[in-house]
């Protein structure tokens, strides 16, 4: 078993230092640090989880909760810094998903 654990950390240094794991975290760093760029998100997020919440409940949308959520849609379209960190995100996210399906393909017997 050490030996796949062994393996296993020296995939996941390879994975930290590759360039689109850099350019997550960077951006993400960016966005951590814009005041701006936080509340934007931290909002839409808000308004996302309301809107998620009201229907899986069956409860009417609100016209104000809709168009709440679609200008925060706008305003996180527009902030160069979110921008970034979605683009980044999405990379990141397919290098792991490509990872996860290398580690599935060599696992099945």
């Amino acid at each position: 078993m050490q030996d796949i654990i062994a393996a296993a950390t020296e995939l996941g240094k390879k994975i930290a230092a590759s360039d689109r794991t850099k350019a997550f975290l960077a951006s993400a760093k960016a966005v951590a640090a814009d005041k701006d760029a936080q509340t934007i998100l931290r909002d839409f997020q808000n308004q996302s989880e309301k809107v998620r919440e009201l229907a899986e409940a069956g409860n009417p949308i609100e016209p104000n909760d809709k168009r709440k959520l679609s200008d925060l849609e706008s305003s996180v379209a527009s902030n160069d810094k979110l921008k970034a960190m979605m683009r980044t995100q999405a990379d990141y996210f397919e290098l792991m998903t490509r990872v996860q399906q290398a580690i599935d393909a060599a696992t099945q017997i």
